[in-house]
């Protein structure tokens, strides 16, 4: 139970990195928060679940899927509003002009 906390300290963590990443539009530091929500939940998976009988390792593998899909997917959202919010910008500096 001790090293799932960590983990999931862990997993917080790099949400946190992630989302100040996205509000100061740095990109280094959104990838050290996907990297870190990687090795998190893979240490998630392979060491905190190792343990477990042959059916939950199965499940937690398609977990530790589902979860990486749901981070690509969040990432590519604000991603994706980041690179319009700086398109506009420019436009409407010409609109003043």
């Amino acid at each position: 139970f001790h090293n799932l906390v960590i983990s999931l300290i862990y997993i917080v963590t790099a949400l946190i990195w992630i989302l100040y990443g996205f509000q100061k539009r740095n990109s280094f530091i959104r990838k050290f928060g996907l990297g870190l929500s990687i090795l998190a939940t893979a240490k998630l998976v392979f060491l905190d679940l190792a343990n477990l009988t042959q059916f939950y390792k199965i499940v937690s593998y398609f977990a530790f899927g589902i979860f990486l899909l749901a981070i690509s997917l969040v990432y590519q959202h604000f991603n994706k509003r980041l690179e319009l919010h700086t398109e506009v910008i420019p436009n409407e500096k010409k609109d003043l002009d």
